[in-house]
C-alpha cells in the first residue's frame, strides 16, 4: 500500500494508522518538523518540492506535485486512518486531495478530499461517494476512516 497525503490547502497536525486489531502501524505527528513515523519505520517521503512544517504541522501549499508519500506495510485488510485537519477556507473547488491510498497502478483505491464545500470520502474500487460534512474554516478537525 502507498500513501499519498495531504495535497489540499491544508495543514495535517496527526496522521494514524492502525490495523483492525488495534496495533499501531504508523504514526505522524509533526512534532519534528519532518515526516518521521513515531510508532514504527514508515517515515514520509517529500514528494515536489521542500514541505512547510510551521507549528509541527504540515501545511500543503495546494499544488498536486508536492505532498508527502510512503510505501506502507500493504496487505493489511481492515485498518483505522485518523487524521487532523485545518483548512483556511470552506470551499476549495472539486478534487482536492487530503489522504488518498495508492494500487500498485498508481491510482488510489480510497482517498479523504475536499470536494465542493465538503469533506469526502470516495472508494474508487467500490463506486462509493459519501460526504464526511463541511469544513470548519481555520479549525482543527479530526477525520476517523
Amino acid at each position: 500500500m502507498s500513501l499519498k497525503v495531504a495535497f489540499a490547502s491544508t495543514a495535517l497536525s496527526f496522521l494514524a494508522l492502525a490495523t483492525g486489531q488495534g496495533a499501531l502501524i504508523a504514526e505522524y505527528t509533526f512534532d519534528y518538523n519532518s515526516g518521521i513515523d513515531t510508532a514504527g519505520g514508515f517515515d514520509l517521503n517529500f514528494i515536489g518540492s521542500n514541505p512547510s512544517f510551521p507549528g509541527g504541522t504540515y501545511q500543503s501549499d495546494g499544488v498536486s506535485a508536492n505532498y508527502l508519500g510512503v510505501t506502507g506495510p500493504g496487505g493489511v485488510p481492515d485498518f483505522t486512518v485518523s487524521l487532523w485537519v485545518n483548512s483556511p477556507v470552506v470551499n476549495q473547488g472539486n478534487f482536492k486531495g487530503i489522504f488518498s491510498n495508492l494500487n500498485n497502478t498508481g491510482a488510489f483505491s480510497w482517498q479523504v478530499d475536499s470536494h465542493s464545500g465538503q469533506y469526502r470520502l470516495v472508494a474508487n474500487t467500490a463506486g462509493i461517494s459519501e460526504n464526511l460534512g463541511t469544513p470548519t474554516a481555520g479549525a482543527w478537525e479530526n477525520i476517523v476512516i
